[in-house]
């Protein structure tokens, strides 16, 4: 099935309504008002998709495996954006509604050309995955708001400059692992732990502030990374096993004196 006239009228595209088609072109009703859950899933021949205005929800896996997918147009009035619903397309730019609230996890996870995203000031919660695999995004808007980066948000994406908000609290595990462009991050002061592997093989990330009130940095959160200097805070008193392994270019560190837990491997080939 190559092409399909859906007439205004219709309300509704159920779930797993054109699951795996050959669609290359499609304009959707005006009238629509719901688009089902894998609705044009797999659709591998679609190229482009306008979501009409009266859509408030692109529910899980809508268009995900659209993989000729480059262009699509989210109207205002899209409040949630449901897990997978755009995993493994093809865009290469991409416009989030400011009414946007919820994105869901692995929204646009391995969406490999896509180069720059700005986050609505609506989001609180950057979701596991959400844009893991993103391997040319260069460049994310992240807003004062968000609380939580959760696990593999933004893992192995090509991020060359980072500001994350004072608003953060959370940063899950592996949140920025493999982002090898990555040279400069400065923790924000709400945040209390590093979890594990945060920013594992960050391998060009030069300089990292740790703020006080970080107790915990977990393990491998900083393995392979590029820092020559490091001062941690007086307040952190767990490092984690292998924590700054492998950051050959490491030169100096002062110890917080309220440690009261050194993970076996911390400093493991610090060889500078």
């Amino acid at each position: 099935l190559e092409s399909v006239t859906i007439p205004e009228g219709v309300t509704t595209i159920g779930d797993c309504a054109f699951y795996g088609c050959n669609l290359n072109a499609l304009t959707l009703p005006e009238s629509l008002t719901t688009l089902g859950s894998n609705a044009f899933y797999s659709c591998k021949s679609l190229k482009t998709i306008k979501i009409p205005s009266g859509v408030t929800t692109i529910h899980y896996q809508c268009f995900n495996g659209c993989s000729s997918l480059e262009s699509v147009t989210i109207p205002e009035g899209v409040t949630a954006i449901e897990a997978y619903a755009f995993g493994s397309c093809n865009l290469n730019a991409l416009k989030l509604p400011e009414s946007l609230t919820t994105l869901g996890s692995n929204a646009f996870e391995s969406c490999k050309s896509l180069k720059t995203i700005k986050i609505p000031s609506g989001v609180t919660t950057i979701p596991d995955q959400c844009f893991d695999g993103c391997s040319s995004l260069e460049s994310v808007t992240i807003p004062e708001g968000v609380t939580a980066i959760e696990a593999y948000a933004f893992g192995s994406c090509n991020l060359n400059a980072l500001k994350l908000p004072e608003s953060l609290t959370t940063l899950g595990s592996n949140a920025f692992e493999s982002c090898k462009s990555l040279k400069t991050i400065k923790i924000p002061s709400g945040v209390t732990a590093i979890p594990d592997q945060c920013f594992d093989g960050c391998s060009s990330l030069e300089s990292v502030t740790i703020p006080e009130g970080v107790t915990d940095i977990g393990a491998s959160a900083f393995n392979g990374c590029n820092l020559n200097a490091l001062t941690l805070p007086e307040s952190l008193t767990t490092l984690g096993g292998r924590a700054f392994s492998g950051c050959k270019n490491l030169e100096s560190v002062t110890l917080s004196e309220s440690l009261t837990t050194l993970g076996s491997n911390a400093f493991e080939s610090c060889k500078s």
